[in-house]
C-alpha cells in the first residue's frame, strides 16, 4: 500500500504526527529511526493493554496506541517492553503512548532496536488522541481540510498585512514562513526559512523537498505573463510527506492574499520611480530651471538640491529598461556597499543617482568610490532580479542646474563604459578628450542596432570571434598583441580573423572596414570582465 489509507495518494509517517496539529504535547521517547515508516492503520489497545495485545492481530504498518494515562501503576513497568515486543513480531510501525511516561535506557534502546517509532502523547484526553490520530492517519485529507478552513478564516482578517500574513500561516503550520520578492525583500517570522534567497528565486513551479534534512516547500505566486516575482516558502526540521503535502496546500491557499499584496507593492514602487522620473525630466529638460512648487516636491523626496552633485548613471549591458522590482534590489545593492545616494531612478533605460554635499564645494564621493560601486553591481547583478550593468560617474557640479549636468556627464561615460570592459565597469568622465567625440555616435539607437546586426554572424558562429576583434583592435591591429592579450597562440588568432573575413565578407586590411568593425565592436555586448575603472 503505498498511497495515504485516505485515499489522498501520500504516506502518513510517525514523523508526520509529530508535524500535524494534534492536541496535546506529542514527543518522541525513542526508535528515531522508525519515524519515517509510513503508517496504514491504527490500533488503539484502550485502558488495559496487556489483555489486549493477543486479540487484535491487524498490527501490521500499524500505529498501536496504548493508553497508560489511567494506569499509573503500568508507567514504569515492563508493559512498554511487552508491547514494543508485540509491535515488532507483529509488523507494527510504531507505538504511540498516551499519558505521562517515563520508560528505563534498555526500553528507549529496544525501540531503535526494532525501528520502531516510541512516541509519547500528553495534556489531552486519551480518547481525543485516539481519535485524532485515527483521523490523521486513516482520514489525512480531514486533517488538512480542518487546517485549511481555519486558515482561510484567519487569512481574511490580515487585511493584505503581509507581516499578519506570515504570522498566521506559520502559526497553522507550526513551522518558520517567509515571503520573498524578486528585488531581494524577505518577510516573515523568526527565524526565517533557511533556504538562501538565490536558491527560492529559481522554482518556477510548486515544490516540496528534502534540503539537507530539513522539509521545504516553496509556492511561486502566479503571474499571467512572465517569471514569477514573489514565492512563499515554508520549513520545518522534523515532518514528513503528509505535512508537505498539507503546507504546498496552505501556502497555495495563501498565495491570493500574497499576490494581492505584491500587486499592491509592485504598482506602488512603479508608481514612485514614475514620480522620480517626472521630477528629475523637468530638471533635466529644463536646464536646471525649476519652480517652487518643484522644490516641494524634491523636498518632500529629501533630495537636496541646492548642493554639490557628482551624477552616477547605471546602464544595462543588455536591451530593455530596468523595472521597479530591479530598480529596488539596486537600491538595496547600493545601500549595503554604504553608497548614500538620491536614487536610483528609472532613467533613460537604465537608472540615474548622485551623491549630494551640504554646500557649494560639499563633500565629494568617498575615495573608494570605484571599488564600492563595482562591488555594488556585482551582487546586482549576481541578484535574483539582476542584471548586467555597468556605471558611469558625472563630473561634480553645484546647484538645481548641477543634478543636470552631472547626470548627463554621468550617462555619457556609462555609454563609454559599455564599449570599453562589458558588464561591471565603472568609466568616470573627467571633463574632456577625444573619447568624448564618440558618445553621441554610441549613444545612437541606429548605430547600436546596425553594429548589432554586423556582428550577429559572429556571435552565432563562435562565441571567440567577437572578443577576438575586439582584442585585435585595442592592440592595434597587432597579431601578436592580440594572442597575448587572449591567451592563446598567434596562429589561433589568424585563424579567427579568416573565419571572422569569411563569415562577414569584408577585408580586415581595409582601413575604413577596420574603423566602422571596432566601433561595432565597442558597443557589441561583451561578457563579465571585472571590475574595471576607465576614464573619458
Amino acid at each position: 500500500m503505498n498511497g495515504a489509507p485516505g485515499g489522498t495518494g501520500t504516506p502518513v509517517t510517525a514523523r508526520d504526527l509529530l508535524a500535524l496539529p494534534l492536541p496535546g504535547r506529542v514527543q518522541t521517547l525513542g526508535g528515531a529511526g522508525g519515524l519515517d515508516r509510513v503508517l496504514d492503520r491504527v490500533v488503539p489497545l484502550g485502558a488495559d493493554p496487556g489483555s489486549r495485545a493477543d486479540s487484535d492481530p491487524a498490527w501490521s504498518r500499524a500505529a498501536v496506541m496504548a493508553d497508560l494515562s489511567a494506569r499509573p501503576d503500568l508507567r514504569h513497568g515492563h508493559v512498554v517492553d511487552l508491547l514494543l515486543r508485540m509491535c515488532h513480531h507483529r509488523g507494527a510501525h510504531a507505538l504511540i503512548v498516551v499519558g505521562e511516561t517515563a520508560p528505563a535506557l534498555v526500553t528507549r534502546r529496544l525501540a531503535d532496536r526494532y525501528r520502531i517509532a516510541l512516541l509519547a502523547v500528553t495534556g489531552a484526553a486519551a480518547a481525543t488522541v485516539i481519535g485524532e490520530v485515527t483521523v490523521a492517519v486513516h482520514h489525512p485529507q480531514v486533517a488538512t481540510a480542518r487546517l485549511l478552513v481555519d486558515l482561510a478564516r484567519e487569512l481574511t482578517r490580515c487585511s493584505g498585512d503581509l507581516e499578519r500574513i506570515s504570522a498566521v500561516v506559520a502559526r497553522a503550520l507550526d513551522a518558520s514562513f517567509a515571503v520573498h520578492a524578486l528585488d531581494g525583500t524577505i518577510t516573515g517570522t523568526s527565524p526565517l526559512p533557511r533556504v538562501p534567497a538565490g536558491v527560492v528565486a529559481r522554482f518556477r513551479s510548486p515544490a516540496a523537498e528534502l534540503v539537507e534534512g530539513r522539509n521545504v516547500v516553496v509556492q511561486p505566486v502566479s503571474v499571467p505573463v512572465g517569471t514569477p516575482q514573489t514565492w512563499l516558502v515554508a520549513e520545518r526540521d522534523d515532518a514528513g510527506p503528509q505535512w508537505r503535502d498539507m503546507a504546498s496546500r496552505a501556502l497555495a491557499l495563501a498565495q491570493g492574499e500574497v499576490s494581492a499584496w505584491a500587486t499592491a507593492r509592485r504598482l506602488r514602487l512603479a508608481e514612485e520611480d514614475r514620480t522620480h522620473g517626472w521630477l528629475l525630466t523637468e530638471l533635466v529638460e529644463g536646464g536646471g530651471r525649476i519652480g517652487e512648487r518643484w522644490r516641494e516636491r524634491a523636498a518632500a523626496l529629501g533630495w537636496l538640491v541646492d548642493g554639490r552633485h557628482v551624477g552616477v548613471q547605471i546602464q544595462p549591458v543588455d536591451e530593455g529598461p530596468l523595472e521597479a522590482p530591479a530598480l529596488a534590489a539596486l537600491e538595496d545593492r547600493l545601500r549595503a556597499a554604504g553608497l548614500d545616494l538620491t536614487g536610483p531612478i528609472g532613467w533613460r533605460g537604465g537608472a540615474a543617482a548622485w551623491f549630494s554635499g551640504a554646500g557649494p564645494s560639499g563633500p565629494a564621493p568617498r575615495a573608494d568610490l570605484r571599488d564600492r560601486l563595482a562591488g555594488a553591481l556585482a551582487a546586482f547583478s549576481a541578484s535574483p532580479a539582476g542584471r548586467p550593468v555597468v556605471a558611469g560617474v558625472g563630473r561634480p557640479s553645484s546647484g538645481p542646474e548641477g543634478i543636470a549636468a552631472t547626470l548627463e556627464s554621468a550617462r555619457a561615460a556609462a555609454l563609454r563604459a559599455l564599449t570599453r570592459g562589458g558588464t561591471g565597469t565603472v568609466a568616470a568622465d573627467s571633463g574632456g578628450g577625444p573619447g568624448r567625440l564618440l558618445v553621441d555616435w554610441y549613444s545612437s539607437a541606429d548605430f547600436r542596432g546596425e553594429a548589432a546586426r554586423l556582428l550577429r554572424p559572429l556571435a552565432e558562429t563562435d562565441d571567440a570571434l567577437v572578443p577576438t576583434l575586439a582584442a585585435y583592435f585595442d592592440a592595434a591591429a597587432s597579431v601578436t598583441a592580440a594572442a597575448r592579450a587572449l591567451g592563446v597562440h598567434r596562429n589561433t588568432v589568424m585563424h579567427r580573423l579568416r573565419r571572422i573575413e569569411d563569415l562577414l565578407h569584408v577585408d580586415l586590411s581595409d582601413p575604413d572596414t577596420r574603423l566602422a568593425l571596432h566601433l561595432a565592436v565597442r558597443v557589441f555586448p561583451r561578457p563579465f570582465a571585472g571590475q574595471e575603472f576607465v576614464a573619458l
